[in-house]
């Protein structure tokens, strides 16, 4: 338990490629499978304002999954001998798209925006997430440093008891 604890909140240590690919894939199935959820058996006919909330859903396991998704690009960064300072537009991005739709929506409803101008607004968050699966799929790609370095030994390197394991 406490190992768990320290993967997904912890900013300290070292994680390797394989634990990382598969929370990402835990994380991206997870979305999926929610947005699928509210796509599928909400009827907008019958339920227009359940069929709102049900797209929420996977905007709430998102924010869920906000700190533990940065904490592990964190310690992937150390394993690849980098500083946090590329994960954190992870934390800025849901920040900056409320913002930005508070204002697609103030330009929206009281300036009689052009859809063109709209766009260009909100587009931000979209480029935001595309520069973070593009980071995911860096850390998930890219070869941990050998060795011990600045953030910690390898964490291939850590011998455990197998007793220390089930604890």
């Amino acid at each position: 338990m406490k190992k768990a604890l320290w993967f997904l909140f912890s900013l300290k240590g070292r994680v390797s490629r394989v634990p990382f690919i598969v929370f990402a894939i835990v994380y991206y199935l997870t979305i999926f499978i929610a947005t699928y959820w509210a796509d599928t058996y909400m009827d907008a006919s019958s339920f227009p304002l359940s069929r709102a909330w049900a797209f929420m859903v996977p905007g709430f396991i998102g924010a869920m999954f906000i700190w533990p998704m940065f904490a592990t690009c964190v310690k992937r960064l150390h394993d690849i001998d980098r500083q946090s300072f590329w994960a954190w537009i992870i934390l800025i991005k849901p920040v900056l798209a409320a913002i930005i739709t508070y204002f697609a929506a103030d330009i929206h409803f009281n300036r009689d925006a052009q859809p063109a101008e709209l766009d260009r607004l909100v587009n931000w968050p979209n480029l935001i997430s595309y520069y973070v699966l593009l980071l995911q799929l860096v850390l998930a790609l890219w070869p941990g440093t050998k060795g011990a370095n600045r953030y910690g030994p390898s964490s291939k390197e850590k011998t455990v008891p197998i007793e220390a394991t089930f604890e």
